[in-house]
């Protein structure tokens, strides 16, 4: 609970405590933290009036925050997102430019990953 506490305003309804963040809604608050790396993200919120709690786990970098905020205040909107283009054209590659690449990658301070 210490590290959850509000410490420093960071926005409008927003306020920090120890890496997790205090957003006012319509329907109270709502204490939540998020993270990405390696083309994945996750989210993990929860309201402490009602006793209720979501963790969103994505295979992609920007995880839709919205929908697990929505479900916590179902006041707060759904933000439409942008659709893929429907026709993919496939490019080829010859295999000497994308045997240049393959080794290992450091990725910040997370383990390395490997490109075969």
């Amino acid at each position: 609970r210490d590290a959850q506490s509000p410490r420093f305003p960071i926005g409008p309804n927003l306020q920090i405590g120890l890496n997790w963040i205090n957003q006012k809604t319509n329907g109270g608050t709502i204490v939540w933290h998020n993270g990405a790396t390696g083309g994945y993200g996750a989210f993990i919120g929860f309201d402490p009036a009602r006793n209720v709690g979501v963790v969103l786990l994505a295979n992609r970098f920007d995880a839709p925050q919205d929908i697990a905020m929505h479900l916590l205040d179902p006041t707060l909107p759904l933000t439409p997102k942008p659709q893929p283009p429907t026709e993919r054209i496939a490019i080829d590659v010859p295999a000497e430019t994308l045997a240049r690449h393959v080794g290992v990658y450091a990725m910040d301070s997370t383990p390395d990953f490997r490109m075969r």
